[in-house]
């Protein structure tokens, strides 16, 4: 009589397994009729519900794998909130202050944010980078702030918002303003908020 060398194989594979799985195989108290039993079952099927199993979990497996690198930028848009310029003396002479708020949809874990500004018409500019504030639904508030040497200064700026989940790319997204940036001058002596984006 001929021998199934596949089937030989696949229930010497099969008693591999429960042997590895089942704490009966290694003397422990489960009765050895499970093993028997799962064996049966095996011949039974011709362990198509071993392949079944074996798929599923190569299944999660490669899901697992795939999930951080299917990750997607969220960041959709930049929108101007608020902002304050005011003087400051005392200790490290006259100083300009400018603080901006802004928010950025939606929230995400890659994100970065600030401001670029000038204060001699774009002859030279400067990025300030903002700090991250609160969430608010699917809206993030950021905040940037800017010191400069001296009184009285107009500060002319354009906020700006970075996603680095992008594939091969950063995501950018700008409020200017509609192209007429925000500027505002430095009249105050302390932080007053304005909701002007052309304030002088």
């Amino acid at each position: 009589m001929p021998i199934n060398l596949k089937r030989e194989s696949e229930a010497s594979n099969m008693h591999t397994i429960v042997s590895i799985g089942n704490p009966s195989a290694t003397g422990d108290s489960t009765p050895c009729s499970t093993i028997r039993r799962y064996e049966h079952r095996y011949r039974q099927d011709g362990g198509a519900w071993a392949r079944r199993l074996v798929s599923r979990l190569l299944m999660v497996s490669l899901l697992m794998i795939a999930a951080p690198l299917s990750a997607a930028p969220t960041l959709q848009e930049v929108l101007w909130r608020r902002h304050s310029a005011y003087n400051l003396a005392g200790i490290g002479g006259n100083r300009s202050a400018l603080t901006v708020q802004f928010w950025m949809r939606n929230t995400g874990p890659s994100h970065v944010a600030g401001i670029r500004y000038t204060t001699d018409g774009w002859a030279n500019w400067s990025n300030a980078n903002a700090r991250y504030l609160l969430t608010s639904g699917v809206w993030e508030l950021w905040e940037a702030s800017v010191t400069l040497p001296g009184h009285g200064r107009k500060f002319e700026y354009v906020c700006w918002a970075n996603d680095h989940r992008g594939f091969d790319t950063i995501v950018e997204r700008y409020d200017t303003n509609d192209g007429e940036t925000f500027y505002i001058k430095t009249t105050a002596w302390s932080l007053v908020w304005s909701t002007d984006p052309t304030q002088d």
